[in-house]
């Protein structure tokens, strides 16, 4: 079954059983005023569903935004315990950036305390890929969670990477490099900028659309088509994991210091024989990821189950 067909019937039940409410958890720097394009695209995506802007304090620093995101959590949980059954099963759980750090806190948590709402989707989310809860969190969730990453996201492959402080890249932009189960990925496709208007003349320049690509009007825009059968087929490329900020560069050496680990259709999983450190290569020569070889060969491995026919 493809992706996107798969993705459709996560979503579409929604328009037919009538959930109820939809809680949209914004990102940094988006709290105090609802972005109205994006609450529309949510409310075009589920329109059954009351959707609710959840605010939360952070528009502050990012290190105090951070610590606010996993604080936040605790107070939906809390108002999450004090909804019945009927209420939390009609419930969908939306969050972007560090809202959707504060998804997985909350799934995680309910978790642990057998409780459980219709559906969380994850976009663009300001988490470590490596963080413990993603493996907790599915378990809140009747639905597989869905996560909607973009690994041109500029902000998170390599500001959070770089300036974030966190021990992984962010998994908005990387995915995972191991199974989960109750878990659905995609890639949000690169044409969706170039559809997406803000309705300014500054702000649709190809090139700032393209800086801000971690905007969640992007990401809902993407979930808006998948939910109301819209989205056609992606031709995106692999998503590749990254071990450590990677510029795609082009390869230029003679690959002499570099042993090959493994091939697939073009991509290469290389280690370089003096230091140990590996890289993948795209087919057309691309440094696609590089990093330790233990990260790295969960990364290929991720980049193989892609390929077609792999699946």
């Amino acid at each position: 079954m493809g992706v996107l067909l798969r993705l459709a019937m996560l979503c579409m039940p929604l328009g037919i059983l009538a959930a109820e409410t939809v809680w949209y958890v914004p990102g940094w720097l988006r709290c105090g005023s609802p972005d109205e394009k994006v609450l529309a695209e949510l409310r075009l995506a589920f329109p059954q569903a009351k959707v609710v802007f959840r605010d939360w304090d952070g528009n502050g620093l990012w290190g105090d935004s951070v610590r606010n995101a996993d604080l936040h959590a605790q107070a939906l949980l809390r108002e999450l315990e004090r909804l019945t059954p009927a209420e939390r099963a009609s419930l969908t759980l939306v969050g972007h950036s560090l809202g959707g750090r504060t998804t997985v806190r909350l799934l995680a948590a309910m978790a642990s305390r057998g409780l459980n709402v219709r559906r969380a989707i994850l976009l663009g989310a300001a988490i470590p890929y490596t963080d413990r809860d993603l493996t907790r969190m599915t378990a809140a969730s009747q639905e597989p969670v869905l996560n909607l990453c973009n690994p041109e996201d500029v902000t998170l492959r390599y500001l959070y990477t770089l300036f974030g402080g966190e021990p992984a890249p962010a998994l908005g932009a990387n995915g995972t490099t191991y199974r989960l189960e109750h878990y659905v990925e995609q890639v949000v496709p690169q044409r969706v900028v170039e559809d997406v208007s803000f309705g300014s003349p500054l702000k649709d320049v190809r090139l700032v659309k393209q800086l801000a690509q971690h905007h969640a009007l992007f990401y809902a825009n993407w979930l808006r088509r998948v939910c109301t059968g819209q989205a056609e087929a992606s031709s995106s490329p692999p998503l590749v994991p990254q071990g450590a900020v990677n510029l795609r560069l082009g390869v230029m050496d003679a690959k002499v210091w570099w042993e090959v680990l493994d091939a697939r259709q073009g991509w290469q999983l290389q280690r370089n024989r003096l230091t140990g450190l590996c890289r993948i290569l795209s087919p057309c020569g691309q440094r696609e990821a590089w990093g330790d070889e233990a990260t790295l060969r969960r990364s290929f491995r991720k980049v193989l189950e892609q390929l077609p026919g792999q699946n």
